[in-house]
Parts: C-alpha cells; structure tokens; sequence
C-alpha cells in the first residue's frame, strides 16, 4: 500500500500506519520494524505499534557518522562500527560498543553521542534470529524501491494531477511485489520457515 502525502511528517505517517492497523495489518506476530531516523516515521510506528520493537538503520546511521568524521579517520570509525553490527550476540555487540565509544570519545565526542542516542534501537536487531539480522539491519530492502519512484517521477517533473502520479506509483510498487513474492530469502529457506 502507498499514499500520497505531501511530506514525511509525525501527521502524515501516524495517518497512513493507523489506517494499515485498522485495516487489520496489526501486526500481532510483527517482532522488529527498520526505520531510518526521521522523526515523522518514528513518531508514526510508535504510535500505530506502540508493542514492536523499533530497529534504527544502521546505513543510515554510518552515513550520519561519516559526514561528522575527518576523511582520515572514516574507515577506522566505521570499521568498528561494523564491529558492532556484525557481533555474533548482543552482549558481544555491547562489548564492541563500549570499546569503539572509548577509542573515539576524545577525537569525536558528537559521534559518539550520535551513536549512543539510539543504541538501543541500533541493538534491536540482536532480538530476532541470527539468519535475520543481516536482512533487518536496514531499510536497505525498501530504499531500492524508493530510489525507483524518485528516479521515473522525477524525469516527469509536473503531473497533471494526483491520479496521474499515483499510476505510476502504483505501477512501481505492484512490480516490485511481483518481483520479490517469489524470492523467499534464503535465511528462511535455511530455517524451514517457508516451503
């Protein structure tokens, strides 16, 4: 599903994941939502699933990250950023935290700090299955698609009115349900999850 709205807002998403959950996606077997950082779309999911844990994007955040860093210094940061994201258990990922946070506290103190605001949502990912974690991470799944609509709306440039915009969004989105309905992700296949 998709909606036209004229910006992303705390309105907007908390009016289009309100209306998904009374149209019954409640989202009672849902164990993690990926968002990025925007404050409207966060605001939106804590309002419409106030019960599911939030996962911050970790691209996201490393892209937050790297514009603060000297060019110097972006590989070594980032690099055990990765140390955190790729532990194999949240106690390991706490530990590789803590150790990142003490080496680059004195350079970066702001980076630092950015990472620590949303720690906890950047550890979420360590609550589903190991297989999961790499697939949920991120929004990477869902940027791919937007980068899609961004790419043919704008060589348009003016629609003529709301219908004509949503035909094409309409279009894009049932292709890339099309496209990835028969693609089961090979972590499930591994567990037995999905025949």
């Amino acid at each position: 599903m998709f909606r036209l709205a004229p910006g992303e807002t705390r309105a907007a998403w908390e009016n289009f994941l309100t209306r998904l959950y009374r149209r019954g996606l409640q989202g009672r077997e849902l164990r993690l939502i990926t968002t990025d950082g925007g404050g409207g779309v966060i605001a939106g999911v804590e309002a419409a699933y106030p019960h599911v844990a939030r996962q911050r994007c970790w691209f996201h955040k490393m892209q937050n990250v790297s514009a603060r860093l000297c060019k110097k210094d972006r590989s070594q940061v980032l690099d055990g950023l990765r140390g955190v994201y790729s532990a194999p258990t949240r106690r390991a990922a706490v530990r590789a935290y803590h150790a990142w946070a003490r080496r680059c506290h004195a350079r970066y103190p702001a980076v630092v700090e950015c990472v620590d605001r949303d720690r906890q949502e950047l550890l979420a990912v360590f609550d589903v299955p190991a297989a999961h974690r790499r697939m949920v991470r991120t929004t990477n799944g869902i940027e791919r698609c937007f980068r899609e609509v961004r790419r043919r709306t704008r060589s348009i440039g003016t629609f003529v009115n709301d219908a004509s915009i949503e035909r094409i969004v309409y279009g894009l989105v049932a292709y890339h349900n099309c496209k990835y309905a028969t693609r089961i992700c090979r972590e499930l296949k591994q567990l037995g999850q999905v025949a």
